[in-house]
């Protein structure tokens, strides 16, 4: 039977019958740590976590890119309503100014220019545009 060690007595016991006898007295040693399939359900547990993580921060990148096409077709729409309304203000600006230059020209030029081509058309001359040319000196309404 395993007695425990005396305590007492004149100076300190050696040491080595001390643990042998400590060793007997508790047994075989004891590993207390996880066992092979807690550690390999805790690395399966850490590479599910690691895969939801990268799942969900693949989910949160798609999301952000879809946000920026969003984004960028919402610019590139309002770009277009901008430019088609430039354009339309430019169209609009420019018949307004265009309205005294065509009352002028009705006014002044086109009548004198319809009798130069009505004479070309008449008179069916070799160079038609020096033909005009040469009438309209002849025949202009300012210089008269």
């Amino acid at each position: 039977e395993l007695e425990p060690p005396a305590l007492g007595g004149g100076g300190p016991p050696p040491m080595e019958p001390l643990l042998v006898q400590a060793r007997i007295y508790l047994g075989k040693a004891r590993n207390y740590g996880p066992t092979p399939a807690e550690v390999k359900a805790r690395e399966e547990r850490q590479a599910a976590l690691k895969a939801e993580r990268e799942a969900a921060t693949a989910a949160e990148a798609e999301r952000r890119a879809e946000e920026m096409r969003a984004e960028r077709e919402r610019l590139r729409q309002a770009e277009l309503a901008r430019q088609e309304e430039l354009t339309r203000h430019e169209k609009d600006l420019l018949e307004a100014r265009s309205v005294p230059l065509r009352s002028y020209l009705m006014a002044e030029v086109i009548p004198t220019l319809t009798e130069g081509l009505i004479e070309v058309t008449k008179v069916r001359p070799e160079d038609p545009v020096d033909y005009l040319a040469e009438w309209l000196f002849k025949n202009n309404p300012v210089l008269e």
